[in-house]
């Protein structure tokens, strides 16, 4: 010290690594003297904690990183199929332009890899990616990535605002994003009262509350830059239906198949919606050697009961039968026959 510190993110530490305390905190810390040759002086500390409000910040390889990295949204988590934790953060200046994500690991956080760029610009993205913060979410990793808009992105009259993008991954490492980068979280109108218009900053889990997926996030009044003076900042919460994320829209019939897939039997669950004269139909096609697509006629679409109407948890029927106990453990592929109607998501249960 003296620091000045900041950004703080706290994480449960997975049971072989509790020797160290039940929590950990990643902290931002800047000198408020300038260190000579380094304009910004960013470090970033590990702290420990057993209850969660006395903390130790500890005292080998502490600060574990140096360099530039002042987003609001570094995060460190378990990987425990891969038992590492993962550290994303800003690149380093030799990586182009700080502001894009880039991603080191450690299995005892101590030895950590040097950072490596994972999600950088290309001829669809804005100028700066601002930051990531990251969450396991279910069976994958979610990523909001935020948007810096600057006076040079022509495509888009944003100047100096800032927001966020879904990236997904199932390993945490190799990330992707809607090819057309769809906005996850707008920025809201600019307008007196408006607690997100000129910027903001996801950086919770995502949590499940009954038919809803709550989205926290940080919104900002004010634009990145001194023009607009910054007026204050707030907690936020958006919400969407479970699944919601995206969905495959058929605005007229249209079909869809899906790889083959390993079916664990139990029923088949979809989340969906239709328009009043809308409806999707699921059929069970064989999915194995030369048999590969073949239609048994009793899962076929003319025994496939029509859905029709908005559900998030829909059992699929086909006259009679009821689950999928007879293709346990075999490779079926599911066709989906739709009409003005949405799927989000299917499910064996």
């Amino acid at each position: 010290g003296p620091f000045r510190v900041g950004g703080a993110h706290v994480f449960r530490l997975p049971r072989p690594h509790q020797d160290k305390g039940r929590f950990g905190m990643l902290l931002q810390g800047q000198p408020l003297k300038p260190i000579p040759e380094n304009d910004h002086g960013m470090n970033h500390f590990l702290a420990f904690s057993d209850d969660g409000y006395t903390w130790r910040l500890r005292k080998e390889n502490n600060p574990f990183f140096r360099g530039r990295s002042d987003s609001p949204q570094q995060r460190i988590l378990w990987n425990p199929q891969r038992e590492v934790f993962m550290y994303y953060r800003r690149a380093t200046i030799c990586a182009k332009e700080v502001r894009r994500v880039a991603y080191a690991e450690s299995p005892d956080l101590i030895n950590w890899t040097q950072p490596r760029l994972i999600v950088g610009t290309d001829e669809l993205d804005v100028n700066y990616l601002y930051g990531m913060g990251v969450m396991r979410y279910q069976n994958m990793y979610l990523g909001q990535l935020h948007s810096l808009y600057d006076h040079s992105d022509f495509k888009v009259l944003k100047e100096h605002e800032v927001d966020s993008q879904l990236a997904w991954s199932h390993d945490g490492f190799h990330w992707e994003r809607h090819p057309d980068r769809t906005i996850f979280i707008p920025t809201g109108s600019m307008r007196e009262g408006s607690p997100d218009w000129g910027h903001l900053y996801g950086f919770q889990e995502m949590i499940d509350v009954g038919d809803r997926v709550y989205v926290y996030y940080n919104g900002r009044e004010g634009l990145h830059n001194d023009i607009v003076k910054e007026k204050a900042r707030h907690i936020c919460l958006g919400t969407l239906r479970r699944d919601g994320f995206v969905s495959l829209d058929s605005p007229r019939v249209g079909w869809a198949l899906t790889a083959p897939l390993r079916c664990p039997g139990g029923k088949l669950h979809i989340n969906g919606s239709t328009a009043d004269d809308g409806f999707i139909q699921v059929a069970v096609r064989e999915g194995e050697g030369i048999r590969d697509g073949e239609w048994p006629e009793e899962w076929s679409l003319d025994y496939a009961t029509d859905f029709v109407g908005d559900s998030i948890d829909h059992q699929v029927n086909w006259k009679g039968q009821k689950d999928l106990s007879v293709w346990k453990d075999k490779t079926i592929r599911l066709e989906f026959r739709m009409l003005r109607s949405k799927l989000y998501s299917f499910w064996f249960a």
